[in-house]
């Protein structure tokens, strides 16, 4: 509650080829810019409450000295303790950013499957079922069984979707991260596609039951403390 409602919707980062900088929206509705060129990255593991140890890429900013740390950021993020899945993460970032051809290495069809629909709007419910049931994806018995703690979850992101701001970039920012309309590369969350049944009819069905049977067991208590 106190990290997710009320705050931001998202914390999105740009990055800019031509530029090559690096802006970085941050709690408090700041931003941070610093050249691409002078991040030291590192990776880090990480201690997560209920979920175990997740591991990110940490791109630190240093002082004229080039040891002193004065700002940081995490750049690459995966949500689980998997550092091959996270390097591979970070290796479309760093074509993208340093390779001559890296746009069209990363506009292969393979390298990005899903493109959140976040930029200048808030997560939709749909979307909210979707990314929710996916981690039992192609397990329907599993996210039947797990609906109630979905449907619970489905409605914490929602609430916090809900009461929270979503980030707009300063103007001259967004000034220099115009994308051409035309580009052959340009792709955001309506370049995804329609979901099939699998990954949003039967997830619906699901969070329909998940939420009935929280209902139910929520009066079922009442009932008896009553």
């Amino acid at each position: 509650m106190r990290f997710d409602i009320f705050r931001m919707t998202h914390y999105p980062i740009r990055l800019n080829r031509k530029t090559r900088q690096v802006h970085v929206t941050r709690p408090g509705d700041t931003v941070l810019t610093v050249p691409w060129d002078a991040l030291f990255l590192c990776m880090r593991e990480n201690n997560l409450p209920l979920f175990g140890k997740s591991v990110d890429v940490r791109a630190h900013v240093l002082a004229g000295d080039g040891k002193t740390v004065i700002d940081t950021f995490t750049l690459v993020y995966y949500e689980f303790r998997d550092k091959e899945k996270l390097l591979q993460f970070w290796e479309y970032i760093r074509r993208y950013m340093q390779e001559p051809d890296g746009v069209e290495q990363c506009d292969r069809e393979e390298a990005v499957t899903l493109r959140l629909p976040v930029d200048g709007r808030r997560e939709g419910l749909a979307f909210g079922i979707v990314r929710t049931f996916a981690m039992a994806a192609n397990q329907p018995v599993a996210q039947l069984i797990g609906s109630p703690i979905a449907a619970l979850t489905i409605l914490g992101r929602w609430l916090a979707m809900s009461t929270s701001k979503v980030p707009v970039w300063p103007a001259e920012v967004d000034a220099a991260c115009q994308v051409d309309p035309d580009d052959p590369h340009r792709k955001d969350w309506r370049s995804n596609g329609k979901y099939d049944f699998y990954e949003l009819g039967w997830p619906m069905i699901c969070f329909v039951v998940g939420l009935a049977a929280v209902v139910a067991g929520l009066w079922w208590l009442l009932s008896v403390l009553m």
